[in-house]
């Protein structure tokens, strides 16, 4: 049976741009982590790993370091 490949995420801009997070990363990038990102992103994407480069915190809440130690906890390493 063939292996599925679990992506790695990338949560960026404005720092970085998708494109630019593409020409150096094979990952799906997404918008600024906020808080609840990380807990839907691990659900829906069951990634390999996450780089947080960016997040929101002035008009949205900001990641919690809950969501981030369950992460950790369900075998996802998360950068950032």
């Amino acid at each position: 049976m063939a292996r599925r490949m679990r992506p790695k995420l990338v949560f960026a801009g404005p720092t970085l741009s998708q494109g630019e997070v593409l020409e150096v990363a094979e990952a799906i990038c997404l918008a600024p982590a906020v808080q609840g990102s990380i807990i839907a992103a691990v659900q829906h994407f069951d990634p390999s790993a996450i780089v947080i480069i960016d997040g929101g915190f002035q008009s949205e809440p900001a990641v919690r370091h809950k969501e981030i130690l369950w992460a950790i906890a369900k075998g996802v390493p998360v950068i950032g």
